[in-house]
């Protein structure tokens, strides 16, 4: 029995279409999906309309990630303060075109799932880590070990870091398939995974595939999103294209502009034109550092 992992699509429904069709061509038997399905780029609708027909076909399982919780939560009046604009445009785009089954389905869905097969022994999903949507269980480190040395099963599957990987430790193993949509440091691939089951044991096979990614880049740049939240549609089209995420540094930076000029921020709330100039430094200073 072979079984796709997919995590982490960010709304890259051009993306998901490639791995989609890989795996109908290597015939698997089901899929594993990590959550966060949506966000980041436009058109949502489609990604969750690809998903709902690999559902109506296949064996699945769905846990959501944080990028559901922030949805989840700002229905529930949560968050309040999201508005056009760098921050958080990308999230209320994401809401406003979502339907209401979306969000049903999102809150139906676990942060975390054992997954039994007939002849294999079970394997725990979860999205971040086995209590937390936002947490990070990147490969070989403290918080992976203690995930691994938690978890009640011998396999752990999680997304959330975007970066592939596998871990053993103990005894047991921790695989992470890398993220479809946005993923990082795969020179710009689409990246997943296949569980080959066989009898009591699982066999990974990481994939990387080459997509459309001029066709996803003209969606991108033609889609309300662009003008919803300016500098972040840029940080995610220059992640798409390249596997290097900006949006950490252009955050830390426009929030000590922010302070420098005006008051302390957090990330909501952070003014656009403190997102231009933060991008505006880091993209020139990361170009130099290429060209170095």
């Amino acid at each position: 029995m072979k079984l796709a992992l997919l995590g982490d699509i960010h709304s890259n429904y051009i993306a998901l279409e490639k791995c989609l069709t890989h795996c109908e061509e290597v015939r698997v038997n089901g899929f594993v999906f990590l959550g966060d399905y949506i966000s980041d780029c436009p058109h949502p609708q489609k990604t969750m309309e690809l998903i709902k027909k690999v559902s109506e076909k296949y064996k699945t399982w769905f846990i959501r990630g944080n990028r559901e919780d922030y949805q989840i939560n700002y229905e529930n009046g949560v968050y309040a303060d999201w508005h056009n604009g760098s921050s958080s445009g990308s999230l209320l785009y994401t809401y406003e075109n979502l339907k209401q089954q979306d969000m049903d389905f999102f809150k139906a869905c676990p942060i975390t799932m054992k997954v039994s097969i007939e002849g294999a022994p079970e394997f725990t999903i979860c999205h971040g880590s086995l209590n937390s949507t936002t947490e990070f269980l990147n490969v070989g480190s403290k918080e992976a070990e203690e995930n691994l040395r938690q978890c009640e099963t011998n396999l752990l599957i999680c997304g959330h870091t975007h970066r592939q990987g596998i871990f053993n430790f103990e005894g047991k193993m921790l695989i992470n398939p890398g993220s479809v949509g946005v993923p990082l440091s795969s020179n710009g691939k689409s990246q997943f995974a296949i569980l080959h089951c066989d009898n009591e044991f699982y066999q990974p096979e990481l994939i990387s595939l080459d997509y459309d990614i001029e066709r996803t880049i003209e969606e991108y740049t033609q889609s309300d999103l662009v003008e919803r939240a300016p500098i972040f549609s840029k940080i995610i089209m220059h992640e798409i294209k390249t596997g290097n995420n900006l949006l950490p540094e252009v955050i830390e930076k426009a929030k000590e502009l922010a302070l420098i000029s005006d008051r302390e921020v957090d990330h909501c709330d952070i003014p656009e034109k403190y997102w231009e100039e933060a991008y505006n430094i880091i993209f020139h200073v990361n170009k130099e550092i290429k060209q170095c």
